[in-house]
């Protein structure tokens, strides 16, 4: 019974986020997608680092969304707090027909990159919690594809897009539906 019991632990363990960031991350995500319009828009915002007078702390602030069912502003930096530290973004990917929602868009890997900070995005489809950090994950790391997708008029696009790794799960998924 005891190693039944640790067995479960160490098959649970890739569920389950390992740091105060990942933890913080997946809760924005979770509370971003139960936002009244986080089924019909990307949602996302900034993961904050600050001391208190109870330790360091770990927040997230949610700018306004665009209005848009894919793209969201992650970064206002004048919702930043002097004493607030960047330590990463997240934001989520709607469960669309023929959209990428599991991977990392070349935007999301741009926002990483000059940030210097990980990305996290949910997929709505799978539940599923993702991380991109510019530190550790590589573009053309496990788990990424090579896509076409449209450019702003119509064009067909060759992008590469990272899965980065999966750190969590909300326990929810939706159903895939069609986009804007």
């Amino acid at each position: 019974m005891k190693y039944l019991f640790l067995l479960l632990i160490f098959l649970g363990a890739p569920a389950m986020a390992n740091s105060q960031l990942e933890r913080t991350a997946i809760e924005a995500l979770r509370v971003a997608k139960h936002s009244p319009t986080g089924k019909e828009f990307e949602h996302g915002g900034m993961l904050i680092g600050k001391h208190t007078d109870y330790g360091y702390v770990v927040e997230y602030l949610e700018p306004q969304p665009h209005g848009s069912a894919t793209g969201v502003t992650v970064f206002q930096k004048d919702l930043l707090a002097v004493d607030n530290v960047l330590v990463g973004s997240y934001h989520i990917h709607l469960c669309m027909a023929d959209y990428y929602h599991a991977y990392f868009s070349a935007t999301d890997v741009i926002t990483a990159l000059f940030s210097g900070v990980p990305e996290f995005m949910l997929d709505e489809c799978t539940g599923d919690v993702h991380e991109f950090d510019p530190r550790v994950d590589k573009i053309r790391g496990p788990g990424s594809i090579d896509a076409h997708i449209s450019g702003d008029h119509g064009e067909s696009l060759a992008r590469h897009l990272p899965a980065g790794r999966i750190i969590g799960n909300i326990g929810e998924t939706e159903p895939e539906h069609v986009g804007p």
